[in-house]
């Protein structure tokens, strides 16, 4: 059965018992109505036995009663969630979103962890053409852990979300009448029913590794779940960006984590092998297409910009492609159960000891040697790898070391200069593979874009290795 996709952003209240709804009819927009309903929902809510999906913000339910009965899955993204639905009945959880959920659920199963009943009151500001500017639900709810011997919890809440029709304005707009709401301590019903998940927490500065560590977890995982679902350019981007800084943090703070599996740095190295090309792809997109806006008109000779685009759309298809039969592999099934243990409870040892000032002067005379030692484009890369674990080792003890903030901006700039030289590097050498293949109808422009892409990477060259 298929699945709809919407984004859901919304916003919850704490409401007391006597709060009434306000008129909502001042903010409809001109020629546009107001209308309400009441609905009865029974929600199911199911996690694993290591409630994986609640400690990844992540919520999967059965809901009877409604427009939208049947599955959700909520995934974070940002300040907003996705959600992908199923109609499909009760009973076990449709492949669709099994198929989603492979990944971060491993070997575990789902089971019935709450029951939820609401009683909702909508109030729905549509737009002339009866499209969803802004719905405000208030909801009476009872829920109840699954077991014999759970009772029911009670509380009111509202949520305001926003309709396909509707921008933040029309959010503000409504949330701005609300008086005697309380922004909500709890904005997760399921969170009412059960609380917070468990989770070790450290102390000290290998509290800092541990969190941080979780966080990349956390990106690559949900990364996992979004690419299977639809890989954006955001969501390819997140995944990867996650792996290089687990990647990264794992080498230079190797003494603080416990157990870490004999071959997981080539594993994490595999893994972003495997998104690399996808998101080359994407890059390459966006630099073409700005470059080519760039030219005069009569150095664009020929079908150049379909020709990229077509050749970038197989190339990041077949990167896909390979990715999906990865996921089945168990190296890539190994690399997400170690996660999913590892954002629950990062193993760090009991004697493990991190001297901030020390990792960090470390950090940048391997960062000014691979600067110093670099005369070409390799070396220019190896320097920008370098500036990334300091980056990412600056953020993760800013914290302990209020300076490593500015030590992480300066890094971060290097990072960003020398990685524009490597996406030069990478899009001169595309067009230049392009005309060799005989996929282009006039080679003119193409060798416009290569010397235009080679300049400019030698200017960058030229401004870092001469200061």
């Amino acid at each position: 059965m298929s699945v709809e996709h919407h984004r859901e952003r919304e916003l919850t209240f704490d409401v007391d018992d006597d709060w009434a709804v306000p008129d909502l009819s001042a903010v409809a927009p001109k020629g546009g109505r107001v209308q309400t309903a009441e609905h009865e929902l029974v929600a199911t809510y199911y996690d694993t036995e290591r409630s994986t999906l609640r400690l990844l913000g992540m919520t999967l339910r059965h809901r009877e009663g409604g427009a939208d009965a049947g599955w959700h899955l909520k995934i974070p993204a940002g300040d907003a969630r996705t959600e992908v639905q199923s109609h499909a009945a009760a009973g076990s959880l449709p492949v669709a979103l099994r198929r989603r959920l492979a990944g971060v659920l491993g070997d575990d199963t789902v089971r019935p962890v709450a029951t939820i009943r609401t009683t909702r009151q909508t109030t729905q500001i549509l737009d002339t053409t009866d499209e969803l500017v802004v719905e405000l639900a208030d909801d009476r709810v009872t829920g109840t852990a699954a077991g014999a011997d759970a009772y029911p919890i009670v509380w009111r809440e509202v949520e305001v979300e926003l309709g396909s029709a509707g921008d933040e304005d029309d959010l503000d707009r409504v949330t701005a009448l609300l008086d005697g709401a309380r922004p909500a301590v709890v904005t997760r019903k399921i969170t009412h029913v059960l609380g917070e998940p468990p989770r070790a927490e450290e102390e000290g500065v290998p509290a800092l590794v541990a969190a941080y560590l979780r966080a990349q977890c956390a990106a690559i995982l949900l990364g996992d779940v979004g690419v299977r679902d639809d890989p954006t350019p955001e969501a390819v981007h997140a995944t990867r960006v996650g792996v290089r800084r687990l990647r990264s943090t794992l080498r230079l703070f190797d003494h603080v984590v416990d157990a870490v599996p004999e071959s997981f740095d080539e594993d994490l190295g595999w893994l972003a092998g495997l998104l690399s090309p996808i998101r080359d792809s994407d890059i390459l997109g966006r630099r073409f297409s700005d470059a080519l806006d760039e030219l005069e008109p009569k150095d664009v000779v020929g079908p150049v910009r379909e020709e990229i685009r077509r050749a970038l759309r197989t190339t990041r298809r077949t990167a896909l492609e390979e990715w999906r039969r990865a996921v089945d592999e168990p190296r890539y099934r190994g690399i997400l159960v170690t996660l999913v243990r590892w954002y629950a409870a990062v193993p760090v040892l009991d004697e493990a000891r991190v001297r901030p000032q020390k990792t960090l002067r470390k950090a940048r005379r391997k960062v000014r040697r691979r600067l110093t030692d670099a005369t070409d484009a390799h070396g220019l890369h190896q320097t920008r790898k370098a500036a990334k674990r300091l980056r990412y080792a600056s953020d993760l003890l800013e914290p302990a070391l209020p300076r490593a903030g500015k030590v992480a901006r300066r890094a971060k700039r290097l990072q960003t200069t020398l990685g524009a030289h490597q996406d030069l590097a990478v899009a001169s050498e595309f067009v230049r593979s392009m005309v060799e293949s005989g996929q282009v109808e006039n080679a003119f422009t193409y060798g416009v874009l290569a010397d235009r892409f080679d300049q400019e990477a030698a200017e960058i060259r030229s401004s870092v290795l001469d200061r």
